[in-house]
Parts: structure tokens; C-alpha cells; sequence
């Protein structure tokens, strides 16, 4: 288990959130050529605050680790009672633009 102090929104959320992944050593020993999976919880087709995960959220985290040399894939699987395709729900929440304005796969 980590544990990570709460900090203050004074700076981007940019800088906040990688400020927080370096804190709290994840990672810590990644880089050049390893496989990071970020998985954003699309329970929705659409964007639903405090259910599906902000996309700005997995950008900065994306981000993080494909300056560090990672590979990233951001993925999702269809489970539970999803009746909505995946690949609409990419789209809607801006995945896909993400994902390839990143160069990161998805």
C-alpha cells in the first residue's frame, strides 16, 4: 500500500498529478521500452464525473510515463452490464484523440 500526502491545488494539475506519481515511487523503476496499461474505468459511453476517469487525468499520466520511454497502452474491456461499444466510448470521452495525439496505443 501507498500512501501519499494530500497536496494543495496551488500549482496545474499537471504538475500536482506527476508530483504525486513521483511521490509515491510508482514507477519508479520504469522506462525505455516497458509496457504501462492504464485502464480509465469507462462504466459510461459518456464522460460522468466521479464515476468515469477525466480524460485530462489519464493524459497527464499517459504523458508521465511516455517521457520516461514507457510504451502505453490505454485500454478497457467491455464488462459487467456495459450494453455500449468500446470504441464509441473512446471517442466520446476523447480517448482516441488522446491516444493518438500522444502516440500512445488505444
Amino acid at each position: 500500500m501507498v500512501v501519499v500526502e494530500s497536496l494543495s491545488y496551488r500549482s496545474s494539475p499537471e504538475t500536482t498529478i506527476c508530483d504525486v506519481i513521483a511521490r509515491s515511487l510508482v514507477g519508479e523503476t520504469w522506462g525505455a521500452g516497458d509496457s504501462i496499461f492504464l485502464k480509465p474505468n469507462l462504466t459510461y459511453p459518456t464522460p460522468k464525473p466521479g464515476v468515469t476517469t477525466r480524460v485530462d487525468f489519464i493524459e497527464i499520466v499517459a504523458k508521465y510515463f511516455l517521457d520516461r520511454g514507457c510504451r502505453v497502452t490505454i485500454g478497457e474491456g467491455p464488462g459487467g452490464y456495459n450494453g455500449f461499444s468500446m470504441k464509441q466510448a473512446f471517442q466520446a470521452h476523447g480517448l482516441t484523440v488522446v491516444a493518438r495525439r500522444l502516440g500512445a496505443v488505444g
